[in-house]
């Protein structure tokens, strides 16, 4: 039994800024888009960084090395995430929740 006309599913997609947060009292706002995020998500950190990403239940699905301010998802599954952004002498600098699409 199908739907009748004009009765179909509608997509609607989002794209949103989220602030991550802060882990280190000394460093600034990072800012992480688009989230939620089909390939490629930008962060607002400069300088050299290692990116983690953990699926809920806490095991590293991706470790990214980086200098740049982007980095591709689209090689990972569907779903809620969490992102750690550490910088080069190690520090947690901030950790916020994305959702792949």
């Amino acid at each position: 039994m199908g739907l009748g006309p004009g009765l179909g599913r509608k997509v609607v997609k989002t794209c949103a800024t989220t602030q991550v947060e802060k882990i280190n009292k000394d460093s600034k706002t990072v800012l992480l888009y688009p989230n939620p995020a089909a390939g490629i998500i930008t962060v607002s950190v400069e300088g050299s960084k290692t990116i983690l990403i953990k699926d809920m239940m806490g095991r590293t699905v991706k470790t990214i090395e980086t200098s740049g301010n982007q980095f591709s998802v689209s090689d990972l599954a569907d779903g809620p995430y969490q992102i750690s952004i550490q910088n080069e002498k190690v520090e947690m600098i901030a950790r916020q929740r994305f959702i792949k699409i």
